[in-house]
């Protein structure tokens, strides 16, 4: 309490969040620059790109990706909302919804 007034805790680190964005962005930068990649779409956590990455940045550990799809050819509305049609096994998929149009 200050001067009789209850102040809430938001438990918020703004600063380390700042630097955990800044510093996925620095790391995904090398992937938008890779010449043997068609990048189609990137965010701070993810890629989707033509085919596949090298080994090494894939994985579970942190700081490596997780291959989710691989596209031969994409469609990005907006923000999180996407089909393609997938290498492996040739079928559409569509990631988020109208709510983020």
């Amino acid at each position: 309490m200050v001067g009789g007034i209850r102040k809430k805790s938001l438990n918020m680190f703004v600063t380390v969040a700042a630097a955990v964005t800044a510093s996925a962005r620095i790391h995904m930068a090398k992937f938008k620059i890779m010449k043997e990649i068609v990048l189609f779409y990137t965010d701070t956590d993810s890629i989707d790109i033509n085919k596949s990455l090298i080994k090494k940045f894939i994985g579970k550990e942190l700081g490596v990706m997780k291959l989710e799809h691989i596209f031969n050819k994409a469609v990005f509305l907006a923000p999180k909302v996407y089909g393609g049609i997938r290498v492996e096994i040739l079928m559409n998929i569509v990631k988020g919804g109208w709510g983020n149009i």
